[in-house]
This record gives C-alpha cells, structure tokens and sequence, in this order.
C-alpha cells in the first residue's frame, strides 16, 4: 500500500531519499531542474538532485502539508525553498533570507539550519493574501520580519516525523512595494537572487 501510495504522489517509490528540497514556486523548480535530468511525473513532479536529494515542487499554500505528510520515514531533511513577503524596513524585495522560527501567530517551531551569509528573518504564515490588511501587518512587524504561506505547516509535519526542516527564501514584496506594484528591475533581483540560491545550495553551501 505504501509504495502504492509514493507511486501516485511522487511518480516513483523515492528510493535511497534522505533529503528533500520542497520548492512551491515553480519558477525556482526550474532553475533546479536540468534538461537532462529525469523528471517524475506524480501529482508532485520531482527529480534526483543528487543520490540521495530530491527536488519536488509542490502545491502553494497549507495543501503543502500532504507532500511533506507523504514522505517516506527514511527522509531526514527537508529544505523548504521559496518566495515571501517582507513587512521589516530594512528587508528589501530580492533579499534571499533564513528563516530563525516560524509560526502561526500563537505556536512557535524553530528552523534547523540557517543560510550563511543571508539575513535571519521570523517568519509568520498567513492562509491567504487578503488577510494582509494595514492593521494586520502594523501588528505583525512587531513580532515578524516575513509573511509566507507554508513554512508554519512544513516545519510542524517534520517535526511530527522526526524530520530536521529549514526554510530559505527570496523576498518578493515589501512594505514600500506590494507584490502587484513590483517592477522589471525588481523582477531581475527576484530572479538574480533565485539563481543564486539554487548554485549555493547545488554547491553545497545550504
């Protein structure tokens, strides 16, 4: 039943898995994935990063939690890889930052490896972009530096399965610029820096 189960959400039956890199963004899915690399076609496409690492890109929002839930007991790690939303004034859109802890404004759960040479951030996961009202992110910055939308659900199923999570990020949005208001220069930064990321942690420096 089990492999059964791997088969329909993963395509495969995650072989010798020890790490796995969770991407919801597909824009830096495919900055991981390379043309000759055999991709797995499930509800969740994935492939061999390396041996013993699998990059699988995943849904946005809370129904993350079912990738990680699916995971077989032989995972250690899992990398969670993806955008958020700046609401400190000295975080700026292309930032690439570390989550410290992430929380769901009342539960707090800790990351277990920060990024070398990024920006350390708190952040907190909100369920949809439409709670982001002034007065909510007036009282969020007193407690947060960054807004995403799964890490909170990510970092509480790993920590039911043993699992040791992480979570990097690029910054997309911030005070002074909502994610609707962004421009071209700050699409290149978004893009610079999710090229960035990738050849860090491809290179091993996650």
């Amino acid at each position: 039943m089990k492999n059964k189960i791997l088969k329909t959400f993963f395509g495969h039956k995650l072989r010798g898995v020890e790490k796995v890199i969770i991407i919801p963004i597909r824009p830096i899915y495919n900055l991981f994935k390379k043309r000759n690399i055999r991709e797995y076609k499930g509800w969740w496409n994935n492939f061999y990063l390396k041996k013993n690492t699998l990059v699988v890109n995943a849904p946005i929002g809370a129904h993350i939690e079912d990738t990680v839930y699916y995971l077989p007991d032989i995972v250690k790690e899992v990398l969670l890889i993806g955008y958020c939303g700046s609401i400190s004034r000295s975080i700026n859109v292309g930032a690439v930052v570390s989550c410290i802890y992430a929380s769901d404004g009342k539960d707090i759960i800790k990351s277990k490896s920060i990024l070398p040479k990024s920006e350390k951030v708190r952040v907190l996961q909100v369920s949809s972009l439409s709670k982001q009202t002034p007065s909510f992110l007036l009282r969020s910055r007193k407690k947060y530096d960054c807004l995403d939308m799964e890490t909170y659900t990510v970092f509480k199923i790993c920590n039911k399965k043993g699992i040791n999570a992480s979570a990097f990020y690029i910054v997309t949005d911030d005070l002074e610029k909502p994610f609707f208001d962004v421009d071209k220069k700050d699409l290149n930064n978004i893009h610079v820096s999710s090229k960035k990321l990738v050849k860090k942690i491809e290179n091993g420096k996650d």
